[in-house]
Protein backbone atom coordinates (compact mmCIF):
# COMPACT_ATOMS: atom_id res chain seq x y z
CA UNK A 1 0.00 0.00 0.00
CA UNK A 2 2.77 2.41 0.79
CA UNK A 3 4.41 1.67 -2.50
CA UNK A 4 1.20 2.59 -4.36
CA UNK A 5 0.52 5.76 -2.42
CA UNK A 6 4.12 7.01 -2.37
CA UNK A 7 4.33 7.95 -6.08
CA UNK A 8 0.97 9.70 -5.92
CA UNK A 9 1.99 11.49 -2.76
CA UNK A 10 5.27 12.53 -4.29
CA UNK A 11 3.41 13.87 -7.36
CA UNK A 12 0.99 15.81 -5.16
CA UNK A 13 3.85 17.20 -3.13
CA UNK A 14 5.67 18.03 -6.35
CA UNK A 15 2.65 19.75 -7.83
CA UNK A 16 2.09 21.66 -4.68
CA UNK A 17 5.68 22.79 -4.49
CA UNK A 18 5.43 25.55 -7.19
CA UNK A 19 2.84 27.86 -5.65
CA UNK A 20 4.47 27.76 -2.25
CA UNK A 21 8.04 28.65 -3.58
CA UNK A 22 7.38 31.66 -5.85
CA UNK A 23 10.28 33.64 -4.35
CA UNK A 24 12.78 31.11 -5.74
CA UNK A 25 11.22 31.38 -9.19
CA UNK A 26 11.40 35.16 -8.99
CA UNK A 27 15.06 34.92 -8.20
CA UNK A 28 15.60 32.59 -11.15
CA UNK A 29 13.64 34.91 -13.46
CA UNK A 30 15.55 37.90 -12.13
CA UNK A 31 18.87 36.11 -12.70
CA UNK A 32 17.80 35.20 -16.23
CA UNK A 33 16.72 38.79 -16.90
CA UNK A 34 20.02 40.10 -15.55
CA UNK A 35 21.95 37.63 -17.68
CA UNK A 36 19.89 38.67 -20.72
CA UNK A 37 20.48 42.37 -19.98
CA UNK A 38 24.20 41.71 -19.56
CA UNK A 39 24.31 39.82 -22.87
CA UNK A 40 22.38 42.63 -24.62
CA UNK A 41 24.63 45.23 -23.05
CA UNK A 42 27.71 43.34 -24.19
CA UNK A 43 26.25 43.01 -27.67
CA UNK A 44 25.48 46.72 -27.77
CA UNK A 45 28.98 47.59 -26.60
CA UNK A 46 30.52 45.29 -29.22
CA UNK A 47 28.29 46.77 -31.93
CA UNK A 48 29.12 50.28 -30.80
CA UNK A 49 32.81 49.43 -30.75
CA UNK A 50 32.60 47.97 -34.26
CA UNK A 51 30.76 51.06 -35.48
CA UNK A 52 33.34 53.33 -33.88
CA UNK A 53 36.17 51.33 -35.44
CA UNK A 54 34.43 51.49 -38.83
CA UNK A 55 33.87 55.24 -38.45
CA UNK A 56 37.50 55.73 -37.39
CA UNK A 57 38.69 53.72 -40.38
CA UNK A 58 36.40 55.69 -42.66
CA UNK A 59 37.58 58.98 -41.17
CA UNK A 60 41.22 57.90 -41.51
CA UNK A 61 40.60 56.93 -45.13
CA UNK A 62 38.89 60.27 -45.74
CA UNK A 63 41.76 62.17 -44.13
CA UNK A 64 44.25 60.19 -46.23
CA UNK A 65 42.28 60.93 -49.40
CA UNK A 66 42.08 64.58 -48.45
CA UNK A 67 45.84 64.73 -47.82
CA UNK A 68 46.53 63.03 -51.14
CA UNK A 69 44.30 65.55 -52.89
CA UNK A 70 46.05 68.39 -51.09
CA UNK A 71 49.45 67.10 -52.21
CA UNK A 72 48.13 66.65 -55.73
CA UNK A 73 46.83 70.23 -55.74
CA UNK A 74 50.20 71.48 -54.46
CA UNK A 75 51.99 69.59 -57.23
CA UNK A 76 49.57 71.06 -59.74
CA UNK A 77 50.13 74.58 -58.40
CA UNK A 78 53.89 74.05 -58.53
CA UNK A 79 53.60 72.75 -62.09
CA UNK A 80 51.63 75.86 -63.06
CA UNK A 81 54.27 78.06 -61.40
CA UNK A 82 57.06 76.18 -63.21
CA UNK A 83 55.22 76.53 -66.50
CA UNK A 84 54.79 80.27 -65.93
CA UNK A 85 58.44 80.64 -64.95
CA UNK A 86 59.53 78.75 -68.05
CA UNK A 87 57.27 80.86 -70.25
CA UNK A 88 58.64 84.06 -68.69
CA UNK A 89 62.20 82.83 -69.15
CA UNK A 90 61.53 81.87 -72.74
CA UNK A 91 59.93 85.24 -73.41
CA UNK A 92 62.83 87.08 -71.73
CA UNK A 93 65.40 85.12 -73.74
CA UNK A 94 63.45 85.75 -76.92
CA UNK A 95 63.30 89.49 -76.24
CA UNK A 96 67.03 89.61 -75.42
CA UNK A 97 67.87 87.82 -78.67
CA UNK A 98 65.53 90.14 -80.56
CA UNK A 99 67.21 93.16 -78.98
CA UNK A 100 70.65 91.86 -79.94
CA UNK A 101 69.53 91.23 -83.51
CA UNK A 102 67.98 94.69 -83.82
CA UNK A 103 71.10 96.57 -82.59
CA UNK A 104 72.43 98.82 -85.41
CA UNK A 105 75.63 97.53 -87.00
CA UNK A 106 78.56 99.89 -87.52
CA UNK A 107 78.82 101.28 -91.02
CA UNK A 108 82.20 100.55 -92.67
CA UNK A 109 82.13 104.00 -94.25
CA UNK A 110 81.89 105.58 -90.80
CA UNK A 111 84.80 103.48 -89.60
CA UNK A 112 86.82 104.55 -92.61
CA UNK A 113 85.99 108.17 -91.89
CA UNK A 114 87.06 107.79 -88.28
CA UNK A 115 90.34 106.04 -89.10
CA UNK A 116 92.11 109.02 -90.67
CA UNK A 117 91.26 111.28 -87.76
CA UNK A 118 92.50 108.71 -85.30
CA UNK A 119 95.64 108.25 -87.34
CA UNK A 120 96.13 111.99 -87.48
CA UNK A 121 95.89 112.19 -83.75
CA UNK A 122 98.14 109.25 -83.14
CA UNK A 123 100.72 109.68 -85.89
CA UNK A 124 102.69 112.63 -84.44
CA UNK A 125 103.08 111.09 -81.04
CA UNK A 126 103.81 107.64 -82.37
CA UNK A 127 106.38 108.99 -84.80
CA UNK A 128 108.11 110.84 -82.02
CA UNK A 129 108.16 107.91 -79.65
CA UNK A 130 108.63 104.96 -82.01
CA UNK A 131 111.44 104.27 -84.42
CA UNK A 132 110.38 103.44 -87.99
CA UNK A 133 112.75 100.49 -87.97
CA UNK A 134 111.01 99.07 -84.96
CA UNK A 135 107.63 99.62 -86.62
CA UNK A 136 108.83 97.72 -89.66
CA UNK A 137 109.93 94.89 -87.42
CA UNK A 138 106.63 94.82 -85.55
CA UNK A 139 104.32 95.18 -88.52
CA UNK A 140 104.65 91.61 -89.83
CA UNK A 141 104.27 90.11 -86.38
CA UNK A 142 101.23 92.26 -85.64
CA UNK A 143 99.65 91.30 -88.93
CA UNK A 144 100.37 87.66 -88.20
CA UNK A 145 98.96 87.94 -84.67
CA UNK A 146 95.75 89.67 -85.77
CA UNK A 147 94.21 86.69 -87.49
CA UNK A 148 94.30 84.25 -84.51
CA UNK A 149 92.91 86.86 -82.12
CA UNK A 150 90.07 87.71 -84.47
CA UNK A 151 89.31 84.04 -84.86
CA UNK A 152 89.37 83.60 -81.10
CA UNK A 153 86.95 86.53 -80.73
CA UNK A 154 84.62 85.06 -83.33
CA UNK A 155 84.61 81.58 -81.76
CA UNK A 156 83.14 82.63 -78.35
CA UNK A 157 80.42 84.66 -80.13
CA UNK A 158 79.44 81.65 -82.24
CA UNK A 159 79.52 79.36 -79.22
CA UNK A 160 77.37 81.79 -77.25
CA UNK A 161 74.86 81.93 -80.09
CA UNK A 162 74.76 78.13 -80.27
CA UNK A 163 74.25 77.92 -76.50
CA UNK A 164 71.35 80.38 -76.68
CA UNK A 165 69.72 78.41 -79.51
CA UNK A 166 70.20 75.18 -77.54
CA UNK A 167 68.70 76.77 -74.41
CA UNK A 168 65.69 78.05 -76.35
CA UNK A 169 65.16 74.62 -77.87
CA UNK A 170 65.39 72.99 -74.43
CA UNK A 171 62.89 75.48 -72.99
CA UNK A 172 60.44 74.77 -75.80
CA UNK A 173 60.85 71.03 -75.28
CA UNK A 174 60.23 71.38 -71.54
CA UNK A 175 57.18 73.53 -72.15
CA UNK A 176 55.80 71.02 -74.65
CA UNK A 177 56.30 68.19 -72.14
CA UNK A 178 54.67 70.14 -69.31
CA UNK A 179 51.00 69.23 -69.69
CA UNK A 180 48.35 69.06 -67.00
CA UNK A 181 45.95 67.00 -69.12
CA UNK A 182 45.85 65.11 -72.40
CA UNK A 183 48.85 65.72 -74.67
CA UNK A 184 48.11 66.71 -78.25
CA UNK A 185 50.59 65.77 -80.92
CA UNK A 186 49.41 68.11 -83.69
CA UNK A 187 48.78 71.69 -82.54
CA UNK A 188 46.21 73.42 -84.76
CA UNK A 189 44.81 76.91 -84.49
CA UNK A 190 41.02 77.25 -84.51
CA UNK A 191 39.23 80.10 -86.26
CA UNK A 192 38.42 81.65 -82.88
CA UNK A 193 42.09 81.94 -81.96
CA UNK A 194 42.28 79.03 -79.52
CA UNK A 195 45.01 76.45 -80.00
CA UNK A 196 44.06 72.79 -79.88
CA UNK A 197 47.39 72.10 -78.18
CA UNK A 198 45.68 73.17 -74.94
CA UNK A 199 44.86 70.08 -72.83
CA UNK A 200 41.27 71.26 -72.31
CA UNK A 201 38.69 73.24 -74.24
CA UNK A 202 37.74 76.68 -72.87
CA UNK A 203 34.43 77.09 -71.01
CA UNK A 204 31.59 77.93 -73.38
CA UNK A 205 27.85 78.42 -73.65
CA UNK A 206 25.34 77.52 -76.37
CA UNK A 207 24.11 80.77 -77.90
CA UNK A 208 21.88 79.54 -80.70
CA UNK A 209 20.62 76.40 -82.42
CA UNK A 210 19.78 76.79 -86.11
CA UNK A 211 16.97 74.53 -87.34
CA UNK A 212 18.27 72.26 -90.10
CA UNK A 213 15.18 70.07 -90.49
CA UNK A 214 14.16 66.67 -89.21
CA UNK A 215 13.82 67.93 -85.63
CA UNK A 216 17.55 68.76 -85.40
CA UNK A 217 19.58 71.95 -85.25
CA UNK A 218 23.23 73.04 -85.55
CA UNK A 219 25.00 74.51 -82.53
CA UNK A 220 26.44 78.01 -82.28
CA UNK A 221 28.64 78.44 -79.21
CA UNK A 222 30.51 81.29 -77.56
CA UNK A 223 33.81 80.63 -75.81
CA UNK A 224 34.40 82.49 -72.56
CA UNK A 225 36.42 85.64 -73.21
CA UNK A 226 35.59 85.77 -76.95
CA UNK A 227 33.31 88.24 -78.72
CA UNK A 228 32.69 86.24 -81.87
CA UNK A 229 30.56 83.10 -81.91
CA UNK A 230 31.67 79.79 -83.40
CA UNK A 231 29.35 77.82 -85.70
CA UNK A 232 29.61 74.05 -85.37
CA UNK A 233 28.47 71.26 -87.66
CA UNK A 234 27.20 69.26 -84.69
CA UNK A 235 23.45 68.55 -84.77
CA UNK A 236 21.30 68.19 -81.64
CA UNK A 237 17.62 67.37 -81.06
CA UNK A 238 15.60 70.60 -80.97
CA UNK A 239 13.41 69.23 -78.16
CA UNK A 240 16.37 69.65 -75.80
CA UNK A 241 16.26 73.41 -76.40
CA UNK A 242 12.68 73.75 -75.15
CA UNK A 243 12.16 75.35 -71.74
CA UNK A 244 11.06 72.07 -70.14
CA UNK A 245 13.20 69.84 -72.37
CA UNK A 246 15.89 69.23 -69.74
CA UNK A 247 15.98 69.25 -65.93
CA UNK A 248 19.65 70.03 -65.30
CA UNK A 249 23.23 69.51 -66.40
CA UNK A 250 26.66 68.67 -65.00
CA UNK A 251 30.10 68.34 -66.65
CA UNK A 252 28.53 68.83 -70.10
CA UNK A 253 25.90 66.08 -69.60
CA UNK A 254 22.22 67.10 -69.66
CA UNK A 255 19.36 65.23 -68.04
CA UNK A 256 15.80 64.68 -69.25
CA UNK A 257 12.83 63.39 -67.25
CA UNK A 258 10.12 61.38 -69.00
CA UNK A 259 7.59 59.00 -67.42
CA UNK A 260 9.47 58.96 -64.12
CA UNK A 261 12.83 58.02 -65.71
CA UNK A 262 15.89 60.30 -65.72
CA UNK A 263 18.13 59.95 -68.78
CA UNK A 264 21.64 61.42 -69.08
CA UNK A 265 22.89 62.39 -72.55
CA UNK A 266 25.83 64.28 -74.05
CA UNK A 267 24.02 65.93 -77.01
CA UNK A 268 24.58 69.50 -75.80
CA UNK A 269 28.28 68.94 -75.19
CA UNK A 270 29.81 70.71 -78.23
CA UNK A 271 32.88 68.44 -78.08
CA UNK A 272 31.06 65.09 -77.87
CA UNK A 273 30.27 62.95 -80.92
CA UNK A 274 27.08 63.80 -82.81
CA UNK A 275 27.19 60.64 -84.92
CA UNK A 276 27.18 58.43 -81.81
CA UNK A 277 25.48 60.37 -78.98
CA UNK A 278 25.38 58.66 -75.61
CA UNK A 279 22.14 57.91 -73.73
CA UNK A 280 22.30 56.58 -70.15
CA UNK A 281 18.86 55.89 -68.62
CA UNK A 282 18.73 55.68 -64.82
CA UNK A 283 16.38 53.45 -62.78
CA UNK A 284 12.76 54.55 -62.36
CA UNK A 285 12.39 57.18 -59.66
CA UNK A 286 10.97 56.26 -56.25
CA UNK A 287 8.91 59.00 -54.59
CA UNK A 288 9.13 59.19 -50.80
CA UNK A 289 5.99 59.83 -48.72
CA UNK A 290 4.95 63.51 -48.71
CA UNK A 291 7.48 64.28 -51.48
CA UNK A 292 7.35 64.88 -55.24
CA UNK A 293 9.66 63.87 -58.12
CA UNK A 294 8.19 65.90 -61.01
CA UNK A 295 9.89 69.28 -60.45
CA UNK A 296 13.69 69.19 -60.23
CA UNK A 297 15.89 71.90 -58.71
CA UNK A 298 19.13 70.66 -60.32
CA UNK A 299 21.51 67.70 -60.54
CA UNK A 300 25.21 67.15 -59.78
CA UNK A 301 27.78 64.45 -60.50
CA UNK A 302 30.84 63.29 -58.54
CA UNK A 303 32.97 62.81 -61.70
CA UNK A 304 33.08 64.09 -65.26
CA UNK A 305 31.31 61.08 -66.79
CA UNK A 306 28.43 58.86 -65.54
CA UNK A 307 30.22 55.95 -67.21
CA UNK A 308 32.92 56.05 -64.50
CA UNK A 309 32.51 53.15 -62.09
CA UNK A 310 32.53 55.35 -58.97
CA UNK A 311 30.40 58.16 -60.42
CA UNK A 312 27.43 59.18 -58.25
CA UNK A 313 24.57 61.25 -59.68
CA UNK A 314 22.57 63.41 -57.28
CA UNK A 315 19.12 64.79 -58.17
CA UNK A 316 17.69 67.53 -55.95
CA UNK A 317 13.91 67.80 -56.22
CA UNK A 318 11.89 70.85 -55.20
CA UNK A 319 10.96 70.02 -51.63
CA UNK A 320 12.45 67.53 -49.16
CA UNK A 321 13.61 64.68 -51.45
CA UNK A 322 17.27 64.19 -52.42
CA UNK A 323 18.14 61.08 -54.49
CA UNK A 324 21.43 59.42 -55.44
CA UNK A 325 22.30 56.80 -58.04
CA UNK A 326 25.40 55.06 -59.45
CA UNK A 327 24.72 54.62 -63.19
CA UNK A 328 27.76 52.43 -63.96
CA UNK A 329 26.85 49.71 -61.45
CA UNK A 330 24.95 46.68 -62.73
CA UNK A 331 22.52 46.68 -59.79
CA UNK A 332 22.05 50.43 -59.83
CA UNK A 333 19.21 51.78 -57.69
CA UNK A 334 18.14 55.05 -56.09
CA UNK A 335 19.16 55.94 -52.54
CA UNK A 336 16.63 58.46 -51.28
CA UNK A 337 16.90 60.97 -48.43
CA UNK A 338 14.13 63.00 -46.91
CA UNK A 339 15.52 66.38 -45.78
CA UNK A 340 13.87 67.55 -42.59
CA UNK A 341 15.01 71.19 -42.55
CA UNK A 342 12.85 73.33 -44.91
CA UNK A 343 15.72 75.77 -45.56
CA UNK A 344 17.16 73.24 -48.07
CA UNK A 345 13.92 72.69 -50.04
CA UNK A 346 14.66 75.17 -52.88
CA UNK A 347 18.48 75.12 -52.83
CA UNK A 348 20.72 73.49 -55.48
CA UNK A 349 23.07 70.59 -54.82
CA UNK A 350 26.79 70.45 -55.76
CA UNK A 351 29.60 67.92 -55.35
CA UNK A 352 32.64 68.85 -53.27
CA UNK A 353 35.73 66.94 -54.39
CA UNK A 354 37.62 68.37 -51.42
CA UNK A 355 35.15 66.91 -48.88
CA UNK A 356 34.11 63.97 -51.11
CA UNK A 357 30.44 64.72 -50.31
CA UNK A 358 27.39 66.35 -51.88
CA UNK A 359 26.61 69.74 -50.31
CA UNK A 360 23.57 72.02 -50.27
CA UNK A 361 23.51 75.61 -48.97
CA UNK A 362 20.48 76.49 -46.88
CA UNK A 363 18.28 79.45 -47.76
CA UNK A 364 20.02 82.58 -46.52
CA UNK A 365 23.41 80.85 -46.56
CA UNK A 366 23.70 80.38 -42.80
CA UNK A 367 23.71 76.57 -42.94
CA UNK A 368 25.34 73.98 -45.22
CA UNK A 369 24.27 70.34 -45.30
CA UNK A 370 26.52 67.52 -46.54
CA UNK A 371 25.41 64.05 -47.65
CA UNK A 372 27.44 60.92 -48.42
CA UNK A 373 25.35 58.31 -50.31
CA UNK A 374 28.00 55.59 -49.74
CA UNK A 375 27.22 55.67 -46.00
CA UNK A 376 23.54 56.47 -46.46
CA UNK A 377 22.58 55.11 -43.04
CA UNK A 378 24.55 57.89 -41.39
CA UNK A 379 22.89 61.23 -40.74
CA UNK A 380 23.92 64.23 -42.86
CA UNK A 381 26.51 66.64 -41.52
CA UNK A 382 25.67 70.30 -40.97
CA UNK A 383 27.97 73.31 -40.82
CA UNK A 384 26.83 76.70 -39.53
CA UNK A 385 28.48 79.69 -41.19
CA UNK A 386 29.64 82.92 -39.53
CA UNK A 387 29.80 85.84 -41.95
CA UNK A 388 32.92 87.99 -41.63
CA UNK A 389 34.22 91.24 -43.14
CA UNK A 390 30.78 92.31 -44.39
CA UNK A 391 30.84 95.46 -46.55
CA UNK A 392 29.46 98.76 -45.30
CA UNK A 393 26.35 99.55 -47.35
CA UNK A 394 24.68 102.85 -48.00
CA UNK A 395 21.03 103.23 -47.05
CA UNK A 396 19.98 103.10 -50.71
CA UNK A 397 22.02 99.96 -51.37
CA UNK A 398 20.73 98.28 -48.22
CA UNK A 399 17.11 99.01 -49.15
CA UNK A 400 17.73 97.67 -52.67
CA UNK A 401 19.20 94.39 -51.39
CA UNK A 402 16.39 93.95 -48.85
CA UNK A 403 13.83 94.29 -51.67
CA UNK A 404 15.50 91.51 -53.73
CA UNK A 405 15.01 87.76 -53.79
CA UNK A 406 18.19 85.89 -52.86
CA UNK A 407 19.66 82.58 -53.95
CA UNK A 408 22.81 80.88 -52.69
CA UNK A 409 25.26 78.82 -54.75
CA UNK A 410 28.25 76.79 -53.53
CA UNK A 411 31.17 76.49 -55.93
CA UNK A 412 34.58 74.87 -55.51
CA UNK A 413 37.91 75.65 -57.16
CA UNK A 414 39.70 72.35 -57.65
CA UNK A 415 42.95 74.02 -58.70
CA UNK A 416 43.28 76.17 -55.56
CA UNK A 417 41.27 73.93 -53.17
CA UNK A 418 39.00 76.86 -52.21
CA UNK A 419 35.23 76.94 -51.61
CA UNK A 420 33.07 79.99 -52.31
CA UNK A 421 29.48 80.89 -51.46
CA UNK A 422 27.93 83.18 -54.09
CA UNK A 423 24.82 85.08 -53.03
CA UNK A 424 22.71 86.50 -55.87
CA UNK A 425 20.26 89.39 -55.37
CA UNK A 426 17.53 89.40 -58.03
CA UNK A 427 14.49 91.56 -58.54
CA UNK A 428 11.49 91.86 -60.86
CA UNK A 429 12.10 94.62 -63.41
CA UNK A 430 9.99 97.78 -63.42
CA UNK A 431 8.68 97.06 -66.92
CA UNK A 432 5.75 95.11 -65.45
CA UNK A 433 6.67 91.85 -67.15
CA UNK A 434 7.59 88.84 -65.05
CA UNK A 435 11.33 89.18 -65.59
CA UNK A 436 13.98 88.72 -62.94
CA UNK A 437 17.18 90.71 -63.14
CA UNK A 438 20.36 90.33 -61.06
CA UNK A 439 20.95 93.60 -59.21
CA UNK A 440 23.99 92.58 -57.18
CA UNK A 441 25.96 89.65 -55.80
CA UNK A 442 28.33 88.88 -52.95
CA UNK A 443 31.11 86.29 -52.81
CA UNK A 444 32.24 84.70 -49.55
CA UNK A 445 35.30 82.50 -49.11
CA UNK A 446 34.63 79.58 -46.75
CA UNK A 447 37.09 77.86 -44.42
CA UNK A 448 36.91 74.63 -42.43
CA UNK A 449 36.01 76.49 -39.20
CA UNK A 450 32.78 77.79 -40.77
CA UNK A 451 33.92 81.37 -41.44
CA UNK A 452 32.41 82.99 -44.53
CA UNK A 453 34.68 85.94 -45.36
CA UNK A 454 33.37 88.52 -47.83
CA UNK A 455 35.81 89.10 -50.69
CA UNK A 456 36.11 91.04 -53.93
CA UNK A 457 39.27 89.21 -54.97
CA UNK A 458 39.24 85.56 -56.06
CA UNK A 459 42.54 85.90 -57.91
CA UNK A 460 42.96 84.22 -61.29
CA UNK A 461 39.61 82.41 -61.00
CA UNK A 462 36.33 82.74 -62.89
CA UNK A 463 33.03 81.44 -61.47
CA UNK A 464 30.26 80.15 -63.78
CA UNK A 465 26.67 79.96 -62.48
CA UNK A 466 23.77 78.68 -64.56
CA UNK A 467 21.06 76.03 -64.36
CA UNK A 468 23.89 73.49 -64.51
CA UNK A 469 26.12 72.52 -61.57
CA UNK A 470 28.29 75.62 -60.91
CA UNK A 471 32.03 75.44 -61.53
CA UNK A 472 35.15 77.53 -61.07
CA UNK A 473 38.25 77.51 -63.31
CA UNK A 474 41.53 79.48 -63.57
CA UNK A 475 41.52 82.08 -66.35
CA UNK A 476 45.23 82.12 -67.29
CA UNK A 477 45.26 78.82 -69.28
CA UNK A 478 42.57 80.23 -71.63
CA UNK A 479 43.66 83.30 -73.66
CA UNK A 480 41.20 86.18 -73.55
CA UNK A 481 39.20 84.87 -70.60
CA UNK A 482 38.78 87.37 -67.78
CA UNK A 483 39.73 86.63 -64.17
CA UNK A 484 38.13 87.69 -60.87
CA UNK A 485 34.67 87.57 -62.44
CA UNK A 486 31.34 85.75 -62.01
CA UNK A 487 29.43 84.76 -65.17
CA UNK A 488 25.67 84.26 -64.72
CA UNK A 489 23.39 82.55 -67.24
CA UNK A 490 19.71 82.40 -66.35
CA UNK A 491 16.32 82.07 -68.01
CA UNK A 492 16.23 85.72 -69.08
CA UNK A 493 19.76 87.11 -68.74
CA UNK A 494 23.41 86.46 -69.48
CA UNK A 495 25.78 88.79 -67.61
CA UNK A 496 29.38 89.01 -66.43
CA UNK A 497 30.00 90.56 -63.01
CA UNK A 498 33.42 92.08 -62.26
CA UNK A 499 34.14 91.64 -58.56
CA UNK A 500 36.75 94.39 -58.01
CA UNK A 501 34.56 97.10 -59.55
CA UNK A 502 31.08 95.69 -58.68
CA UNK A 503 30.18 96.21 -62.32
CA UNK A 504 28.06 93.97 -64.55
CA UNK A 505 27.94 93.76 -68.34
CA UNK A 506 25.71 91.78 -70.67
CA UNK A 507 21.99 91.62 -71.19
CA UNK A 508 19.11 89.37 -72.13
CA UNK A 509 19.71 85.75 -73.07
CA UNK A 510 19.01 84.31 -76.50
CA UNK A 511 15.78 82.29 -76.38
CA UNK A 512 17.26 79.76 -78.80
CA UNK A 513 20.21 79.02 -76.55
CA UNK A 514 20.70 76.61 -73.64
CA UNK A 515 20.59 77.53 -69.96
CA UNK A 516 23.91 75.87 -69.18
CA UNK A 517 27.55 76.86 -69.03
CA UNK A 518 29.70 74.02 -70.38
CA UNK A 519 32.87 73.50 -68.26
CA UNK A 520 36.27 72.73 -69.84
CA UNK A 521 36.35 69.34 -71.56
CA UNK A 522 39.37 67.06 -72.06
CA UNK A 523 40.43 66.94 -75.68
CA UNK A 524 40.27 63.49 -77.26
Amino acid sequence: MWKLVSPIRSRVLGLGKHPFNSSADDKIAQALAEANDAANKKLREETQQRNEEANDAMEASRRKTKEEKRLENEKRKQALKDAKALKDLAYKTKMENKLKNTQPEKDPAEEEEKDPTEEKKKDPTEEEEKDPAEEKKKDPTEEEEKDPTEEKKKEPAEEKKKEEEKMNEELLNRLSRLRLGTVRSSPLILSNGFSTSLPQTPPCSIIYVADCGGGFGKLTILYAGQRCCTDLEKKVPLELMEEMGTIGASHGWVATLKDGVVCLQDDLNPFASDTNPKRIPLPALVTLPRCQTQIVTNLAMSSSSPEDEDCVVAVKFLGPQLSFCRPAQSNSEWINFRIENPCFYTSPVMFSKKDDMFRIPGSGGNLIGSWDPRTHKCKPKFQRLRFRNLPELTKTKRELLHSCCTSEHLVESRTTDETFLVKLYRKVTASGRVKMQTKDLMVFKLDEEGNAVYTKDIGDLSIFISKAEPFCVPASPFPGMGSNIVKILDLEESITFSLPYSYSSGGSRSKRGALYHIPPQNRV
